[in-house]
């Protein structure tokens, strides 16, 4: 079972870095531009096509040239490199960067809403689907193959995009145009995603190329005991992320005025809730990660050891969003750029000799990194104020009640 968690993992992680490689972080400008409305956006709907369409013949041309240079092929697990995982991936990208087109013009067009329902519609789904096939593994004993896991991934992820389609529909409803202009839109565009799209790339290499190390060394039983303290440590981005999408348009506009106060609102929020929920996990974690499965329980030290990386990464996140808004990426760049160096120095030294537990402390180490320097650019050029970004204030518990209040109010007023 963590052998096939290992493997999955490493798909998973193809996925990501497809997506984020091929995709040329074309969702942070479509972002961006809808928000300042710089550019048209029938002219960004097409430009995300154009993007998805080049990288799908881009990752069709890599599986050809791949196989001529190298002996084995890093995007595959050992004896998973057939043609239908080829298939797997190749549509799961299209679908997956068709996803991220979509969300980002509504989150561009704080369409929170159409967003909130899909994240909850999404979380319902995988929760009843993956449930079943644990609940058949598990208990009835049922085979279920790595290849079979992989189709119903792909499954979801087809019917997610469905459901963002007939939003588009309803919503949006715009018809894609290519003609595009090189001077006002391709050009700027390029220029804005250009050191974006490094600083993600080194960002995605800092996160993921542990996975890829552990496997190496260790094998996909033990990575898959690591991939599980990982991505339960993820989980806590369930609160950072919906946050971020909030906050990302609210900042890029040009009419906000209180920017820095609604900056330091969420920080707050944000970091307080991170901060609690870690501190249970941290305490009750013994008892979580058996319920996958007896073996698991190899994943409790790790997902401890990631508890201060759970922190700083959400800290860094919300950090990040202040200074990409204001068009600064390139201090995110150099922040990423750092913590990359520092993550693969810690990497080769610490896994090898000390396995996951090795993957661990570097990858907190990682994020230790990335936040001082991110903090730093933060603090000392951009000169925001660092009091009142951590814990909420008493009067914000005023603030986030009388809001919720409002929106419960105009709920029923809609209804």
């Amino acid at each position: 079972m963590a052998e096939g968690k290992g493997i999955y993992s490493i798909f998973q992680s193809d996925i990501d870095l497809l997506t984020l490689f091929l995709g040329f972080t074309i969702s942070s400008a479509i972002v961006f531009y809808v928000s300042n409305n710089k550019i048209n956006l029938e002219k960004l709907v097409g430009i995300g096509i154009s993007f998805i369409a080049i990288g799908a013949l881009i990752l069709t041309f890599l599986f050809f040239i791949i196989p001529l240079f190298f002996n084995n092929n890093f995007l595959f697990p050992k004896n998973h490199n057939s043609l239908f995982h080829h298939i797997y991936l190749l549509i799961t990208f299209c679908v997956v960067m068709s996803i991220t087109v979509l969300s980002s013009v509504f989150q561009g067009k704080s369409q929170f809403k159409v967003l909130n329902f899909i994240t909850i519609f999404n979380s319902i789904i995988n929760l009843i689907v993956y449930g079943i096939l644990f609940y058949l593994k598990e208990f009835k004993n049922y085979n279920i193959s790595i290849n079979f896991i992989l189709i119903v991934t792909a499954s979801v992820h087809t019917l997610n995009l469905t459901l963002w389609l007939l939003f588009y529909k309803k919503y949006i409803n715009i018809v894609p145009r290519f003609n595009f202009s090189y001077e006002s839109e391709i050009k700027p565009l390029f220029i804005f995603i250009t050191i974006g799209h490094i600083a993600h790339m080194v960002n995605f290499l800092t996160y993921k190329m542990d996975f890829w190390i552990v496997e190496h060394y260790n094998g996909s039983k033990e990575l898959g005991y690591y991939s599980q303290a990982v991505g339960f440590s993820q989980m806590f981005w369930s609160i950072t992320n919906p946050i971020i999408i909030v906050l990302t348009p609210y900042l890029t506009s040009k009419t906000n005025e209180n920017a820095i106060e609604s900056f330091k609102f969420f920080s707050r929020v944000n970091f307080t809730l991170i901060f609690i929920l870690v501190l249970i996990a941290f305490s009750i974690c013994g008892f979580i990660f058996p319920l996958y499965g007896q073996e698991f329980e190899h994943s409790v030290i790790p997902f401890r050891i990631l508890s201060l990386s759970i922190i700083m990464s959400c800290i860094t996140k919300i950090f990040a969003v202040y200074i990409y808004a204001n068009n600064k990426i390139v201090y995110n760049l150099i922040a990423a750029s750092v913590a990359f160096v520092t993550t693969l120095a810690a990497d080769l030294i610490l896994i090898p000799r000390y396995g996951m537990m090795g993957a661990s402390i570097a990858t907190t180490i990682s994020y230790t990194t990335l936040t001082a320097m991110v903090s730093y650019f933060l603090f000392f050029k951009m000169k925001v104020d660092h009091k009142n970004l951590f814990f909420l204030k008493t009067s914000d518990y005023s603030a986030i009640f009388n809001r919720l209040k409002t929106s419960l109010v105009q709920s029923k007023n809609e209804k």
